[in-house]
């Protein structure tokens, strides 16, 4: 029995790889085998068997008879009234776009009337509306409430209370001459600072009131050195102005025979 099986099988091979082979030779033997390169087997093709196609209609290898321009530009001039009749409707484009023009002014003019508020406009009335604090302070306070400042009146006698205690400790240190300069002067010099000293009037606007105290020393021959500010009042605007005064009425103070430390108190007031 296994050796029947065995022989069997072993046909079975046989066969299967027998079918094998005659499939695969069939397409092979059907197949082109192109002749090798240099050798003289197989067909000569010539070039003239080959048919070549014109690449467009209009292609001719003989030169143009004067007939066929002819008929050419004859057939040119038969078209071009074709392409006229289709340019006929763009006239009918524009009176279309014409008419619809004066439509758009009409309408222009009767939206005129009602012009919308801009946005400038509205930022305008907005900052009209809200008022601005520093305007509102300068409105509150004019100038015609202002006061004008006023130098403190030492009087004549220099037992005075407000003298010592403008000069302090500062007062026990001057000569003789110097105490009675202050003592009869002190309030002339006052008075004609007064006649130089104006209220400034920005300042004044601002609601800026305080007092300040100048000091410089008054020479012999009139001049003044060490000008400076011995207390402020807290305002720029109201100290530089008491500097400036005296550099300006310094010119009509009485002149001292010794030179002497003179002081002056400015008072800014807004009533």
């Amino acid at each position: 029995m296994k050796n029947n099986l065995i022989a069997f099988f072993l046909s079975l091979l046989i066969h299967f790889i027998i079918l094998l082979l005659i499939f695969i030779k069939l397409p092979q033997d059907d197949a082109y085998k192109p002749p090798k390169h240099g050798s003289k087997e197989g067909e000569r093709i010539s070039i003239k068997n080959f048919k070549f196609s014109p690449p467009t209609q209009n292609f001719t290898q003989n030169p143009p008879n004067p007939m066929q321009t002819q008929e050419s530009s004859a057939s040119v001039a038969k078209e071009e009234p074709k392409i006229t009749k289709n340019d006929k409707p763009t006239p009918k484009l524009e009176t279309q776009n014409k008419e619809s023009k004066p439509k758009t002014t009409k309408d222009s003019k009767t939206k005129q009337p009602t012009p919308k508020p801009t946005p400038q406009k509205e930022a305008q009335k907005t900052s009209k509306s809200t008022p601005n604090p520093l305007a509102s302070s300068l409105k509150s306070n004019p100038t015609s409430k202002l006061s004008s400042p006023s130098i403190y009146d030492y009087g004549k006698n220099m037992a005075n209370q407000e003298i010592k205690e403008l000069y302090g400790e500062d007062l026990y240190s001057l000569n003789y001459e110097e105490r009675k300069f202050i003592e009869d002067n002190l309030s002339s010099i006052g008075k004609i600072t007064q006649q130089y000293l104006k209220y400034p009037q920005i300042a004044g606007q601002m609601g800026q009131q305080g007092d300040n105290i100048v000091e410089f020393y008054l020479h012999p021959n009139g001049d003044i050195s060490d000008l400076k500010l011995l207390t402020p009042s807290g305002f720029r605007l109201l100290d530089d102005n008491s500097l400036h005064t005296i550099e300006i009425a310094y010119k009509d103070y009485p002149y001292p025979a010794v030179k002497t430390k003179i002081r002056i108190r400015v008072m800014y007031r807004i009533y």
